[in-house]
C-alpha cells in the first residue's frame, strides 16, 4: 500500500522541489554568495565555516585581484514586507446556529464561540499566520497539521474510579469501587509544515484528490524511545533499520538541516535523531492491495482511512484516521495545483543580477583611488615606502638642471562608476516588484502623494496583486 503511492517520475520532481525550496530559504536568509566548507580556524583545527561560493581564498587575494562578494539581500527585504502585510490579520472563525430560532442551538453556538476563542489564543494562531506567509513566499504550499496529542506531562491526567460487580449477599450483584485508573489527557495541537516535511501526489489540485500524504521529519531518538519503548527498546545503542531511505529522503533531511543551521550546512543524518514518518492513506487506496481478504479487512477495520507511523523502516502504529480531520493545505495562489512555485522563485534571478551590479559598483569604488606616477630620479622609492606623511612636512629633492618638476609627476585618472548603473538597478527593482507584487506602497513607501486618499488608493492597488495569495491563505 505504501509502495503503490510512489511514482518513480515524481521522485525526480520532488528532488527539484526540495532543492528549489532550500535555495530560496537560504537566499532569503542572506546566504547568497556563501558555501559551507572546512576551513582552518587559526589554531590548527578544521571547522565548518562559510566561504565564497567561487572557492577563492580571501588570504591570497590582494590588491587588484580582490573582488567583493556581498549579498545585497533585496529578496529578504521583500519577504519581510510580504510577511508583515499578509501575516497581520488571520481570519477569525465564528460559530453560528443552523437554526437561529432554536434556543438550544443558539446556546450551543455561544459555547462553541468561547471554545474557538480559547483555542485561537492557546494555539498561537496569530503568530503561526506569519509563518504561513513566510513559507508561501519562500518554499511554496503550506500544510497545517492539527492532530490530537496525548501527553501526560503536558496535559496532566484524569483519574477515573475502577468499578467491578460484587455479590451483595442476597444472590444479586452491585457495582463497587475497588480502585482508580489514571488516563493521560490530550489536546489538539497546531503545526505549520512546508514541502520539506510533507509529500503529496504531484499534480493533485485539492486535499480531497490526494490518495496519500506523507509527513516526514527527523525526531529526537529519546522522544521516540519514550513513545514506542516496546518496539524500539533494543535499538537504544544503535540505529533502527531504515532500508527505504532513498534519494528524496536524503535531500529532504539535508535541506531541513541546512536551513536551520547558522552555517547553512546540511547533513542527511544525525546520531541523536531518527527519521519519523506519519503516512496517511485514503480508503480508496486500499484497491492497491491485490489480496481480496486483506483488502476487505482494511476496509472493515479502517473505514475512514489508514494512519501508519514508522521509525526508519519499522512500523510503530496502525490507526483509522481521516486525512481531512488533521490536514489543511494552503496553496501559493499562483495556480490550480497544490505543488506550485513559491512567490519568490521568479525574483531569484533578478536578485543575483542586483548582487552583480552592486558588487561591480563596490569594486569600482575600491579601485577608484588614483595612483601617482613619479620619476625615480625625483623621489627615492625606499624613502617613500618607509615614511608616512605628516602635516607641514617638507621633502627635499635634487633636480637636474633645467628640468620641470610637474613633468616628472603624473596621476592616473580614477575609475568611475557608469551613469547607467543606477537606472539599471532601479529598472531591475521595478521588474522584480512587478513579478512578485511586493511593491513599496505596501509598507507606506513609493512616490510621495498629496492626499491620504491617494496614498490609500495606491496601497489598495498594490494589494490587489496579492489577492490570490490572500484568498489561498
Amino acid at each position: 500500500l505504501v509502495n503503490a503511492s510512489k511514482e518513480p517520475a515524481y521522485e525526480l520532481e520532488r528532488l527539484a522541489q526540495l532543492r528549489q525550496a532550500r535555495r530560496n530559504w537560504l537566499m532569503v536568509q542572506g546566504d547568497q554568495f556563501l558555501s559551507p566548507d572546512f576551513v582552518n580556524n587559526g589554531n590548527g583545527e578544521q571547522i565548518v565555516d562559510l566561504i565564497n561560493i567561487d572557492g577563492a581564498n580571501g588570504d591570497t587575494q590582494t590588491g587588484a585581484a580582490t573582488s567583493p562578494v556581498l549579498a545585497l539581500n533585496v529578496l529578504g527585504g521583500d519577504c519581510y514586507k510580504y510577511v508583515a502585510v499578509m501575516g497581520q490579520s488571520a481570519p477569525h472563525v465564528k460559530a453560528v446556529a443552523d437554526d437561529p430560532t432554536d434556543n438550544e442551538q443558539l446556546r450551543s453556538s455561544k459555547d462553541a464561540d468561547a471554545v474557538l476563542r480559547e483555542a485561537w489564543t492557546k494555539l498561537l494562531v496569530d503568530q503561526c499566520w506569519r509563518v504561513i506567509a513566510f513559507h508561501q513566499y519562500t518554499t511554496g504550499p503550506v500544510f497545517i497539521h492539527t492532530p490530537f496529542i496525548i501527553d501526560r506531562q503536558k496535559y496532566g491526567e484524569t483519574v477515573e474510579p475502577k468499578i467491578e460487580l460484587s455479590d451483595d449477599g442476597m444472590g444479586g450483584q452491585v457495582p463497587q469501587e475497588i480502585g482508580a485508573i489514571p488516563y493521560p489527557n490530550g489536546d489538539v495541537e497546531f503545526f505549520v509544515c512546508s514541502v520539506l516535511e510533507v509529500t503529496v501526489p504531484y499534480g493533485a489540485k485539492t486535499l480531497e484528490s490526494c490518495g496519500s500524504l506523507d509527513y516526514e521529519y527527523m525526531e529526537s531518538k529519546y522522544r521516540l524511545l519514550s513513545a514506542f519503548s516496546e518496539q524500539l527498546d533494543k535499538y537504544r545503542t544503535s540505529a533502527p533499520p531504515d532500508d527505504d531511505y532513498d534519494a528524496t529522503a536524503t535531500e529532504a533531511s539535508t535541506s531541513r538541516e541546512s536551513v536551520s543551521n547558522p552555517s547553512g550546512t546540511g547533513r542527511p543524518r544525525n546520531s541523536s535523531q531518527w527519521r519519523y514518518r506519519q503516512l496517511f492513506r485514503r480508503p480508496w487506496m486500499y484497491e492497491a492491495i491485490t489480496e481480496k481478504e486483506a483488502r476487505e479487512t482494511l476496509q472493515r477495520q479502517y473505514p475512514d482511512g489508514l494512519y501508519i507511523a514508522k521509525v526508519g523502516s519499522l512500523f510503530m502504529t496502525l490507526d483509522s484516521r481521516k486525512m481531512d480531520d488533521e490536514w489543511v493545505i494552503v496553496k501559493t495562489g499562483r495556480g490550480e495545483k497544490i505543488i506550485e512555485r513559491p512567490i519568490c522563485s521568479d525574483s531569484v534571478a533578478i536578485q543575483r543580477a542586483l548582487n552583480d551590479l552592486g558588487n561591480l559598483a563596490l569594486e569600482t569604488v575600491l579601485r577608484s583611488i588614483a595612483k601617482t606616477i613619479v620619476d625615480q630620479m625625483l623621489l627615492d622609492r625606499k624613502s617613500v615606502a618607509s615614511n608616512d606623511a605628516v602635516p607641514a612636512e617638507m621633502i627635499f629633492t635634487t633636480m637636474p638642471l633645467g628640468s620641470d618638476i610637474s613633468k616628472m609627476i603624473a596621476q592616473i585618472p580614477p575609475a568611475r562608476v557608469s551613469d547607467q548603473l543606477r537606472p539599471l538597478w532601479e529598472l531591475l527593482r521595478m521588474i522584480m516588484q512587478d513579478i512578485s507584487g511586493i511593491r513599496p506602497e505596501l509598507s507606506g513607501g513609493g512616490q510621495p502623494t498629496q492626499t491620504f486618499r491617494e496614498a490609500q488608493q495606491r496601497k489598495q492597488q498594490a494589494l490587489a496583486q496579492l489577492a490570490p495569495q490572500a484568498q489561498a491563505m
